[in-house]
């Protein structure tokens, strides 16, 4: 017995070959026509709620999401309606740190439905995470020593930073450790008053610990990852931290004796001092003439906000020889090839002798 035929002989589908055939067990009535077929094969149109959730950078919801996802996603919208508020040339920055740090769904992250502890983690943090970065004043009172109090925009860019440096100086990888140390020293690079927003937006004994814990862990030669400019990943992370050390050597009286207060510190800075790799060795030059100065500019700096800290540079002093700093002093200038450090050392040492 013949099959039924489903097209007529005019169609054009009669010019197919002549082998195809329909399955035995398939009906010619269960068969969709060609419109159905057609029609089942395009997507369906985003409701309009769908495309304002696009424009607003959510991931379009292609199965439901459990309550705890919905939760991070309520946070993740309070942070975005947050940046709407800021300054239209600092959003960019918020909204990119957003993203990376929720790790949307829509920017490849993982939260899966299942994924429950990466959920949760996101909700301890999150709330906190909202109120710290995107609910952030524009704009800051720093108060200076003497009474003096100065106004400082806080933009963008400069939460983002810190927050970031913060994130990535626990990364195992010597290379992003190394950037993370690079954001911070550079936020630390300027005057006091910026010495003093970087060590109020990450804390002074926060950051002296992140300090320790980086040089210490970088000075037996671990995570021996070779950088762009062929060394290695280790050293490139040392460099860093020595600089970010050189600059709070700078800060007021408060952050210098903090540093000095650090046997782990000072030990650091006689390491530098002995390290094979020059530009180490004069970091470690100049962060201990930083906490000795004075009266006279420190290096990359003006006038100090508080020229009459002689203490400090007393007690400085005190510290350093009490860690063979004046010693190492006098042996770099007696066999010190790079004139830089001689150079260095013998200014050094010059405040040494005063101090006697």
């Amino acid at each position: 017995m013949m099959s039924t035929r489903i097209f007529p002989s005019s169609s054009r589908i009669a010019s197919l070959s002549r082998t195809a055939r329909l399955p035995p067990a398939l009906s010619a009535r269960r068969l969709p026509t060609i419109t159905q077929r057609s029609a089942s094969t395009q997507p369906p149109s985003p409701s309009p709620s769908h495309e304002k959730a696009e424009e607003q950078g959510h991931p379009k919801p292609k199965r439901p999401y459990s309550q705890l996802q919905k939760s991070v996603f309520a946070l993740y919208r309070r942070a975005y309606r947050l940046i709407r508020t800021k300054p239209e040339e600092t959003q960019f920055h918020f909204l990119l740190y957003l993203r990376h740090a929720f790790k949307h769904p829509s920017q490849g992250g993982s939260i899966g439905r299942r994924d429950f502890s990466a959920i949760e983690h996101l909700l301890r943090r999150g709330e906190r995470m909202v109120d710290q970065v995107f609910a952030e004043k524009g704009v800051k009172d720093v108060h200076l020593p003497g009474g003096t109090t100065a106004t400082k925009v806080v933009d963008g860019a400069m939460v983002i930073n810190v927050h970031w440096a913060l994130k990535n100086n626990l990364d195992a990888d010597p290379l992003i450790q190394e950037q993370a140390l690079n954001v911070i020293r550079n936020l630390a690079a300027v005057d006091e008053v910026d010495i003093e927003m970087t060590v109020q937006k990450i804390g002074l004994e926060r950051l002296l610990d992140l300090l320790e814990r980086v040089i210490w862990e970088r000075s037996g030669g671990r995570g021996a990852v070779w950088g762009s400019r062929g060394e290695d990943g280790s050293v490139l992370v040392l460099v860093q931290a020595a600089h970010v050390l050189v600059n709070l050597a700078t800060g007021n009286r408060g952050v210098r004796m903090a540093v000095l207060q650090r046997a782990n510190l000072l030990d650091a800075i006689l390491f530098f001092m002995n390290h094979p790799k020059e530009e180490i060795r004069v970091a470690g030059v100049w962060c201990a003439s930083n906490l000795t100065y004075r009266l006279q500019p420190a290096y990359g700096h003006g006038e100090r906000a508080d020229p009459t800290d002689d203490d400090v540079g007393i007690e400085a002093v005190k510290r350093l020889r009490a860690f063979d700093i004046e010693l190492r002093i006098r042996d770099l200038l007696q066999k010190e090839e790079a004139l830089n450090v001689r150079d260095r050392a013998k200014v050094l040492l010059t405040t040494f002798e005063d101090a006697t």
